[in-house]
């Protein structure tokens, strides 16, 4: 399939820049301004991009910078149906990554990281805001495809190293296509047992031993047994004792 093949889906919109601080920032106005949703932005640039609980993430130009902006995209605004999105859009982007011929081992991190051989390639920031009494839901991902930092705390690694060669701009037209599929098929929400059902096939560390370091408290070893009906990570202690972690991070 070439790039005129692949078409944005119906009923989006997308709007694309040259440069600005952030994609997420960008969406929050236009919600504010009265977006109805359904809207994509990319950059090829950004100066002020964030990863999740504050963390700086570096923007080069050739990678992947989209955020998407959704209105009311739950059968209600509960906090825990709203974050169940995370594992739909790390879905999505292992899927759209996959659609690209390759050779390299693709698997989904505790919550919301996409690793390529190991190596951490995307990451995803998920915020929501309630503006006129409706839930704004605004999705940020951002894709190494050409290049990666260094010195991070998970190893990085970037698409074209490898292996993976696809530019920005077709890996976004992918994506788009594959959160279209995988939102209809979560259903408002309704339906996360199946989308939880895909991702914990591609999970890694799933059944294994694994480390969870908790901001502020000691970090804690045991079995990944699975996530919950609320996204969860479900982790058996050596004890018996299995632990439910809403956040954190994970070392395999």
């Amino acid at each position: 399939m070439s790039l005129a093949d692949i078409k944005l889906p119906k009923n989006y919109r997308h709007i694309e820049l040259a440069t600005t601080p952030s994609t997420n920032t960008e969406c929050l106005e236009l919600a504010e301004a009265g977006d109805v949703g359904k809207l994509w932005i990319t950059s090829k640039v950004q100066t002020a991009a964030r990863g999740s609980r504050g963390r700086d993430w570096q923007s080069e130009e050739g990678n992947l910078f989209a955020s998407l902006l959704l209105v009311n995209p739950a059968k209600d605004a509960d906090p825990v149906t709203l974050s169940s999105l995370t594992f739909v859009v790390s879905l999505a982007l292992l899927k759209a990554i996959n659609m690209v011929p390759h050779q390299g081992e693709l698997r989904l991190k505790w919550p919301n990281d996409v690793l390529v051989n190991k190596k951490k390639c995307a990451g995803i920031l998920l915020e929501n805001h309630t503006i006129d009494g409706k839930t704004a839901v605004i999705i940020g991902i951002g894709v190494n495809c050409n290049s990666h930092p260094s010195n991070t705390v998970t190893p990085a690694g970037d698409l074209h190293h490898e292996g993976i060669h696809i530019s920005a701009n077709q890996l976004f037209l992918h994506l788009a296509q594959q959160m279209d599929e995988l939102l209809n098929k979560w259903d408002e929400g309704r339906r996360f047992d199946d989308i939880r059902d895909e991702w914990l096939k591609n999970a890694i560390g799933l059944g294994k031993q694994i480390t969870v370091k908790i901001p502020g408290q000691t970090e804690t070893s045991g079995i990944f047994e699975t996530i919950n009906e609320n996204g969860m990570l479900i982790l058996k202690q050596e004890n018996g004792i299995k632990k439910q972690i809403s956040m954190a991070d994970i070392f395999i």
